[in-house]
Formats: C-alpha cells, structure tokens, sequence
C-alpha cells in the first residue's frame, strides 16, 4: 500500500513540473511608486535598515495592469529564531534575527482580491490573486525582471495530463487483470494481476528464494 502510494505522489510530481516546464511564465517588470526613488527601484528597506510600513508596486502584464498596495504583515516570528548546527559533535546554537520584509495587501480597485509578497531578495516574491486567477510573481536568476505565471493554467494543464495517466494506467491495469496461468506439479495456478514484464520469469514449477542483506548505519 505504501508504495502504491509513492508511486502515486511520484507520478503526480512528474505531471506537475513537466506541466510547470510548459507553463510558459511571461516575464514583467514591477515599478516602484515613491516619490524619492527611482520606479526600478523595488528595495523597501530604509537607511536604518528597517522596512518601509507601506509600499505601492505596480505589475503590468498582457492581461491587466495590477497596482498593488500593501503594507507591513503582522510580526510572523518573536523578533529571532535559533539556528542550530554540529561541530566537532557538539550542538552550536546561534540567534539570528531575519528582516521583516513581508507584506499584504490588495490590488487596487479590486475588492476580492489578496496579494502576500516579500521583499528579502530585493525584488517580488509571492502571489498575487484577482479574485479571478491567480499568479506567482519571483525575481529571474539573471535579474532581468520577474516571472509572472497563471497559476490557474498551470493547475488545468496539471489535471489534463494526469486525467490523461490515469486513463492510460487504467488501459494498462485493465489488460494485466486478465487470468493468466501456468502449469505445476499439483495442476495449473492461475496468475492474477501479474505485471506483464515479470511473466517471462515465472517459469518454475518449484519456488526459489533470494536471500538479500540490508545494512543501514546510523545516519540513515
């Protein structure tokens, strides 16, 4: 059971990320509304190394123009987080205090709508929701503007090729199902649900065993 399961969550990643690879994203770039800096200029971190309380973007791709109002989320941790390590086999604690650089906030104009966006990396990173679609906005590896994809395409094209699997391994299961049979010593055993690659092999009127040695040390 459990590995049907894995096989089914594997087979469910690989129809995702192949339909992520098709997704094609369109490539935006974001303007920053201030009135003292540029428009190419996403940063909201001041001089003191805070966080601006509240910052307009706008995104405009080939379906809309998106103004995005937002402020400052609420506190998300206590001020620091332990990270923790081993060296030389001892724990090393150490307190790290992460920036706060997330926000919330809506499309302008739009009531329905959500967008939850952090700044850390310097450009956009999060979802933006029209109440319609949605879209996941990151920064490109080469920092030449962002990507804006359709998540709602995406996920019509992750259930088409999976309805499309599941089609395929139902043909498949449906002809393995057929009663096979082999002969033996006390008459002939019917073979049920046998993968077809196998059926080669089950040749023997007698059954073999295989000895097999698994050895897992500590770090598995």
């Amino acid at each position: 059971m459990r590995v049907e399961v894995c096989t089914q969550v594997w087979i469910l990643i690989q129809v995702f990320l192949k339909a992520l690879q098709e997704c094609d994203a369109e490539i935006v770039f974001p303007k920053r509304r201030h009135d003292t800096r540029s428009q190419n200029d996403l940063s909201t971190s001041n001089k003191n190394g805070a966080h601006e309380d509240y910052v307009t973007y706008e995104v405009k791709s080939k379906k809309a123009l998106h103004i995005l109002d937002l402020k400052k989320a609420r506190e998300i941790h206590q001020g620091f987080i332990w990270l923790r390590s081993f060296e030389n086999g001892e724990e090393v604690a150490i307190k790290h205090y992460p920036e706060h650089c997330y926000y919330e906030g809506k499309i302008r104009g739009v009531k329905d709508s959500n967008v939850f966006i952090s700044t850390c990396s310097g450009g956009l990173l999060g979802t933006v929701d029209d109440g319609k679609s949605r879209y996941d906005i990151m920064p490109q590896a080469n920092g030449n503007g962002h990507n804006y994809r359709n998540v709602n395409d995406l996920v019509k094209k992750t259930l088409k090729r999976l309805k499309k699997k599941v089609e395929t391994s139902a043909k498949q299961e449906k002809s393995i199902k057929k009663k096979r049979s082999i002969s033996s010593s006390v008459g002939p055993i019917e073979l049920v649900n046998v993968e077809s690659q196998y059926l080669p092999y089950i040749t023997k009127n007698e059954t073999l065993y295989v000895e097999m040695l698994v050895s897992c040390d500590h770090r598995m």
